[in-house]
C-alpha cells in the first residue's frame, strides 16, 4: 500500500487523432472512422442550416403542429419504387482519387470527335481561364459582406489548356446563345450521404452504378459518388411524394414524425411546411442531416431523386474576340453571373426564435437564421478564388466545368448589320449585349481593314500607287471615307442599362465606355435606382424620357428590340414603357424624310409584306411624305401600339430573354 501510494499517477492516454476525412474512400476505414466522418459532415450541414446540438433547457413546441400527441393521419400509399439502376458494391477498376474529390467530373468522358455536340448527359469539359468581379464592395470596404451583391465575369477555356479539341458546336457559338453548366451538388451534403451509405449499407463511394431502365442520367457506368455529385438534384426542396418515399427508410420515431409532418396534407402541418420547405427551403442533404437514421438503399435513392438541373448563362462575348482553333472554332467564351446568398427570414405567422428547440426529440436548437447560397454561383466563385485574389488571370484552374451549348432561336443579331438595335438589359441582363456590341464592332473593324487592304497599296495589274496619286486628301479625311465605306448600312445601337449604385455595380462600365469610343454604341441610357441625384431611377424612366427618339427608332428606323433580365416585373415594365414611347409624335427633318422616301425598300401602295408590312403596322406612310419638307408623324393609340409590338414579336424583331 505504501509503495502504491508513493507511485506517480499514470497520465491519461492521449486520445488518438481523428481519422482524415478522406478515409471515407479508404477500403481500410473502420466503422468508428466512418461514424466520425459522417458526424463531421452532418455538423457542417447543420451549421449552414443555423442549428446546433441542444444541451437542454430549450422549450419545445415552438411552432403549431408539433404536438407529439397529435395524429398525423394516414399518408397516401405509394407505388413501390422501381430502381432505374443497379449498384455494384465492387470497387474494382474505380478511380479512388477522382471519386474522392467530390468536385471533379469522373463520369462519361467527352467525345474526342469535335463534330460531336456536347449534351447534358455527356458535356464538354472546360476550365476557368480568367475571372474578376464586375462589382465593388460598398463604402470603403475591401471585402464583401454576406449577401452583398457581387457579380463575376468568368472566361472559360474550351480547350482545357490545349488538352482537348473544341467541339465545333460549342466553339461555333453566336452572340445571344447561352451555355448550360452542370454544377456539382454541395460537396458537404454529398459526403454526408456517401458516409452514411457506406457505414449503414456497406456501399462504397466508388461503387459502380449501371442503368437497368432507359434513364439517360445513368446510361454509362459511373461511380455512386459521381451520380450524387452530378446526376441528381440534392439542392431543391423535396416534393411530398419524395418525402413519403424516404419515410420508409427512417428508423427513429422523432425523425419519422418530422418527415410525416412535412409530407402531411392536414392544415395543422401547413405552418411547419411553410417554414421549412418554403422558407428555409430544406434540401435533401439537409433532410439527411436532420435525420441520422435515414438511409435508403442507393438504387432507391437514385430512383426517387429528380435529375440534376443545369444552370444557363447568357454568353457575354463574341467568338471573334478569342483565338480560333485549328477547325476555326472559338477557344473561349465568357459569362457573367450574380453570386447568390441570402439569410432566410421566417414567415411572419411562424416563430422560430434563436435558442428555441428545433423539433421535439431531435436534440437540436436554433442558433441563427439559415444562410442559403446558390449552388452553381457559389461553386463558380470557389473555382475562381485564385483569379479573384489576384484580380485577373492566374495559373489555369484544374477543376472541370461541365458545359454544353444552349443555342438561341430568336435572340440573335439581325441578319444584316444595317438594322438598328435597341437593347434593354439592367443588371446581369446586359451580358448578352456585351457579345452583341462586341461582335458588331469587330465585324465593322474587320470590314475597315478589308477595305484598307483592297483600296490601298498595290493596284490591279501590279501598279504601285504613291500617296500623291490619291489626290490632295488629308489623312483624317481618308480615314473618314474609309470608315464610312466600311460602316455603310450599319444601323445605330442603343443600350439601356440600370443598376443600384453607379460606384458599386455598374457592370462592364469600362468596356461600355470603350465600346462607345469605338462607335459600337450610339446611345447609352443609364439608370441608378438607389443613387440620390441620379437622372433616372429605372431603365423605363430613361426610355420614357426619350420617348420620341425611341418611337422613331422603332417605327421609322425599324430597329430590332431586345430585352434581357428579370422576367418577374422588369420585362412587363419595359413593354409598358415601349407602349408609352410609341404614343409620342415623331418629327423627321427634311433630310431624314427625303432619305426615307427615296429608299427603295420603303414602299407604299398597300403592300403588307416585308418592310412595307412593318411600316403599315407602325402607321407610317413613307411614300406619302411630302418632298422637301419636314414630316410630322402622329403617335400611336394604345391599341395601335399593342398591335405594332405584337407584329414585331411575331416577326422576331422584339425578343425577350428573361428569367424569374
Amino acid at each position: 500500500e505504501s509503495l502504491a501510494g508513493s507511485q506517480t499517477p499514470t497520465p491519461a492516454a492521449t486520445p488518438p487523432p481523428p481519422p482524415p476525412l478522406t478515409a471515407l474512400f479508404d477500403a481500410a476505414a473502420t466503422d468508428a472512422d466512418l461514424a466520425y466522418i459522417e458526424e463531421h459532415y452532418r455538423g457542417e450541414v447543420l451549421k449552414q442550416l443555423g442549428l446546433e446540438a441542444d444541451e437542454g433547457g430549450a422549450a419545445e413546441g415552438w411552432v403549431d403542429g408539433w404536438d407529439d400527441a397529435e395524429a398525423v393521419g394516414e399518408l397516401p400509399r405509394l407505388a413501390k419504387v422501381r430502381p432505374v439502376t443497379e449498384v455494384d458494391a465492387s470497387t474494382e477498376g474505380q478511380d479512388d482519387a477522382a471519386a474522392s474529390s467530390c468536385t471533379s467530373w469522373n463520369g462519361a468522358a467527352p467525345s474526342a470527335d469535335p463534330e460531336v455536340a456536347p449534351t447534358l448527359e455527356r458535356p464538354a469539359l472546360a476550365s476557368v481561364a480568367a475571372a474578376r468581379y464586375l462589382t465593388r464592395p460598398s463604402g470603403a470596404k475591401k471585402s464583401y459582406d454576406f449577401g452583398e451583391r457581387r457579380v463575376l465575369h468568368v472566361e472559360l477555356d474550351l480547350t482545357r489548356g490545349r488538352q482537348h479539341a473544341v467541339p465545333r458546336a460549342l466553339g461555333g457559338y453566336v452572340p445571344g446563345d447561352a451555355v448550360g453548366v452542370l454544377a456539382p451538388n454541395d460537396a458537404t451534403s454529398v459526403r454526408l450521404i456517401l458516409a452514411r451509405l457506406r457505414r449503414r449499407r456497406g456501399v462504397a463511394p466508388q461503387a459502380a452504378v449501371r442503368a437497368v431502365k432507359g434513364d439517360e442520367r445513368f446510361a454509362e457506368p459511373q461511380s455512386l459518388a459521381h451520380c450524387l455529385q452530378y446526376r441528381v438534384d440534392l439542392q431543391a426542396p423535396p416534393r411530398k411524394k419524395i418525402l413519403r418515399q424516404l419515410l420508409e427508410h427512417v428508423e427513429a420515431d422523432a425523425e419519422r414524425r418530422l418527415i410525416e409532418r412535412l409530407a402531411g396534407k392536414g392544415a395543422q402541418h401547413k405552418p411547419l411546411q411553410k417554414l421549412l420547405l418554403e422558407g428555409w427551403q430544406l434540401s435533401i442533404g439537409e433532410i439527411f442531416a436532420l435525420c441520422p437514421s435515414l438511409c435508403p438503399p442507393p438504387d432507391t435513392l437514385l430512383a426517387i431523386l429528380p435529375a440534376a438541373r443545369p444552370r444557363y448563362y447568357s454568353i457575354a462575348s463574341s467568338p471573334l474576340s478569342f483565338e480560333k482553333s485549328a477547325k476555326g472554332a472559338a477557344t473561349r467564351l465568357a459569362v457573367a453571373l450574380s453570386v447568390v446568398e441570402y439569410e432566410v427570414e421566417a414567415p411572419a405567422e411562424v416563430e422560430a426564435p434563436a435558442g428555441a428547440a428545433f423539433a421535439p426529440g431531435l436534440g437540436l436548437r436554433i442558433r441563427a437564421p439559415p444562410r442559403k447560397r446558390g449552388l452553381a454561383t457559389t461553386w463558380f466563385e470557389e473555382l475562381c478564388a485564385r483569379f479573384l485574389a489576384e484580380e485577373g488571370t492566374a495559373a489555369a484552374a484544374t477543376a472541370d466545368v461541365p458545359i454544353f451549348l444552349h443555342p438561341t432561336r430568336e435572340f440573335v443579331l439581325p441578319a444584316h448589320p444595317k438594322w438598328p438595335i435597341l437593347c434593354v438589359g439592367p443588371g446581369t441582363g446586359v451580358a448578352p449585349f456585351m457579345g452583341f456590341l462586341e461582335h458588331r464592332v469587330l465585324r465593322r473593324e474587320a470590314a475597315e481593314r478589308a477595305c484598307a487592304e483592297a483600296c490601298m497599296g498595290a493596284w490591279r495589274g501590279g501598279i504601285d500607287l504613291d500617296d500623291g496619286d490619291l489626290g490632295p486628301v488629308a489623312a483624317d479625311e481618308a480615314d473618314d471615307v474609309l470608315a464610312f465605306t466600311a460602316r455603310e448600312g450599319v444601323g445605330a445601337a442603343w443600350l439601356a442599362f440600370g443598376c443600384r449604385h453607379r460606384d458599386c455595380d455598374f457592370l462592364y462600365e469600362a468596356e461600355l465606355r470603350r465600346l462607345e469610343a469605338r462607335g459600337a454604341i450610339d446611345r447609352l441610357l443609364l439608370a441608378f435606382s438607389r443613387d440620390e441625384g441620379a437622372s433616372y431611377k429605372y431603365v423605363t424612366h430613361a426610355l420614357r424620357a426619350d420617348a420620341a427618339a425611341v418611337a422613331k427608332l422603332l417605327r421609322v428606323d425599324l430597329a430590332y428590340a431586345y430585352v434581357c433580365g428579370d422576367g418577374t416585373q422588369m420585362a412587363k415594365d419595359v413593354h409598358e414603357a415601349f407602349k408609352a414611347c410609341l404614343a409620342a409624335p415623331i418629327t423627321l427633318t427634311r433630310a431624314e424624310a427625303d432619305a426615307k422616301r427615296n429608299d427603295p425598300e420603303n414602299c407604299g401602295g398597300g403592300n403588307t409584306s416585308g418592310v412595307c408590312g412593318l411600316y403599315s403596322a407602325a402607321k407610317v406612310d413613307i411614300a406619302g411624305i411630302a418632298a422637301g419638307a419636314d414630316a410630322e408623324i402622329p403617335g400611336l393609340s394604345a391599341a395601335e401600339a399593342d398591335a405594332f409590338l405584337e407584329t414585331l414579336m411575331q416577326r422576331g424583331r422584339y425578343v425577350q430573354d428573361v428569367w424569374s
